[in-house]
């Protein structure tokens, strides 16, 4: 089962343009046409770009290696005449498996689809001359709900802990809700709360206001909360693009975790996504199976809680034109300092004006070629 391919579809081409100011390009790859943007980063007196395509779906012609190397080889030269992009970073979603989500409790199970992952890994890189991204763009991994299925079928296919949940949530006067238009803002504050407590990343306010403007105005999405009396205890984004409604983002408030708010929740959702006709609830972004320190391993966990099929894309990869500057770009980022401070781990001298020039003189020179 393979859900719509959303990062290609009108809808996040045009919140690229609307909300995250991304000019949108088209390339064409094994006669197929994709939608790419020019991403940017700016460390130090540098400004380093790189091309991205998501959602490539190469299918059987994956391993057409002589079609597939002349395609990219085309592709490399033309995005390269711009001097100052380094790589292009793809993200395929050729699916290397799709299975039950509750097979995963299977360890020899587990460890096969790890090894699957492993070796397709090993072949696109080796074969194809690409480099595993230097980080994820996208979940390697999606769980994806079937609502062709009875609520009863649904309720059957997620774990015993998932069900005693839900089960447990509905006596603790949780309500279900769309949210209203004051409250928008209200989840936002709690859920940008959420994020310095657990240490993720999410889109700043305004960059939010202006999603929230677009989405609302053509009608392409729905807040949804668990609330106990009037307070938001788990909130959920949820984008509707054809066929499927698809779980963006999402924070349940830790100080009421023993009332399982966010079990509650998509429970519900899956239920009214259901009743308004919708094919799949895709969960999206899962970690991949057999890598238990994953950082999405616990994100996953629960979402592979209630069931489904899980979906175990091919991943990130990067085609490097200019190996110096990607390595160079590789360390900033990781380092994620100053670029001054950078300059000075990398050298661990005490000349550090004379040595700092140096290696700019170095990077600029690659960078003019």
């Amino acid at each position: 089962m393979q859900s719509h391919n959303f990062f290609q579809s009108t809808v996040r081409k045009n919140l690229n343009e609307t909300v995250y100011w991304n000019k949108i390009f088209q390339a064409v790859l094994l006669w197929k046409n994709y939608r790419w943007v020019i991403k940017e980063q700016k460390r130090g007196p540098f400004v380093f770009k790189w091309f991205q395509i998501l959602g490539v779906e190469f299918g059987a012609d994956l391993w057409n290696l002589k079609k597939l190397r002349q395609e990219l080889t085309e592709l490399k030269k033309k995005l390269a005449s711009d001097r100052k992009c380094l790589f292009l970073q793809l993200w395929i979603i050729d699916p290397i498996a799709t299975f039950p989500s509750e097979q995963i409790k299977e360890e020899q199970f587990s460890e096969t689809i790890k090894k699957l992952r492993c070796e397709v890994e090993k072949n696109i890189t080796q074969k194809l001359h690409f480099l595993v991204a230097f980080r994820e763009n996208l979940p390697p991994s999606t769980i994806v709900l079937d609502l062709s299925k009875s609520i009863e079928q649904l309720e059957a296919g997620m774990n015993q802990s998932c069900r005693q949940r839900v089960r447990k949530a509905s006596k603790h006067n949780l309500f279900f809700s769309i949210a209203q238009k004051d409250e928008r803002d209200i989840f936002y504050d709690k859920w940008k709360e959420i994020s310095l407590e657990k240490w993720f990343h999410i889109m700043g306010k305004k960059t939010y206001q202006k999603f929230k403007e677009y989405v609302v105005e053509n009608q392409i999405w729905d807040l949804f909360l668990a609330k106990k009396w009037e307070e938001i205890v788990a909130g959920t984004i949820c984008i509707k693009d054809h066929s499927s409604l698809i779980y963006l983002y999402g924070a349940a408030d830790r100080h009421y975790w023993n009332i399982w708010g966010h079990q509650f929740l998509l429970h519900e959702i899956t239920k009214r996504a259901k009743e308004n006709g919708y094919w799949f609830f895709d969960l999206f972004g899962g970690a991949p199976t057999g890598f238990p320190d994953h950082s999405l391993a616990t994100v996953s966990s629960f979402k592979e809680s209630f069931g489904g099929t899980k979906i175990e894309y091919s991943g990130s990869y990067d085609l490097v034109f200019n190996r110096f500057l990607y390595l160079v770009f590789k360390l900033l980022r990781v380092a994620r300092i100053p670029f001054r401070f950078n300059l000075k781990i990398f050298t661990g001298l005490q000349t550090f004006g004379t040595v700092e020039k140096i290696l700019e003189r170095i990077i600029s020179f690659f960078w003019k070629r």
